[in-house]
């Protein structure tokens, strides 16, 4: 069975419950700041993430997912029957998948309010720096923080 379409229309999450026990692959592509994506699935799993033809790393594939998961502009394609060229697999159960990755969106959501402005910035002093406890989280993460992060606002 051939499936295309928008995720504004079809999300992420519902196709993949309709996929769930299919074999093949789910092309994504025009979603903002995501390159074309490749999720090969087979009965009951994801078998593996694939950007640019290759085979993303765990850490990676997981990040691309969610991101694809929160995604609500983009089209997709089911290719039935498709399998990856490449030996890597990431073989996650679909539905541990979508608990898991829901369960983050909530708790994110609920946490939200809490946080400040993606906009912010914070700057520490030299005398905070100095007076920072050698164990503390401020601490052990400055050195991240002066040299600031890669992720856009």
């Amino acid at each position: 069975m051939a499936l295309f379409g928008s995720l504004n229309a079809l999300p992420l999450e519902k196709l993949l419950q309709l996929l769930a026990h299919k074999e093949g692959a789910v092309e994504i592509w025009n979603v903002k700041d995501i390159p074309a994506t490749t999720l090969y699935l087979k009965p009951g799993y994801i078998r593996s993430i694939d950007q640019h033809g290759k085979p993303l790393e765990a850490l990676a594939a997981k990040a691309t997912l969610q991101a694809l998961l929160q995604a609500r502009e983009g089209s997709f394609e089911f290719l039935p029957g498709a399998k990856p060229k490449h030996k890597v697999r990431l073989n996650w159960p679909v539905e541990k998948v979508l608990l898991s990755t829901v369960t983050l969106q909530d708790e994110l959501e609920r946490y939200r309010p809490l946080l400040p402005d993606p906009r912010a910035v914070f700057k520490v002093t030299p005398m905070a720096k100095k007076s920072l406890p050698q164990e503390s989280f401020l601490r052990k993460a400055l050195p991240y923080l002066q040299k600031g992060s890669l992720r856009k606002p």
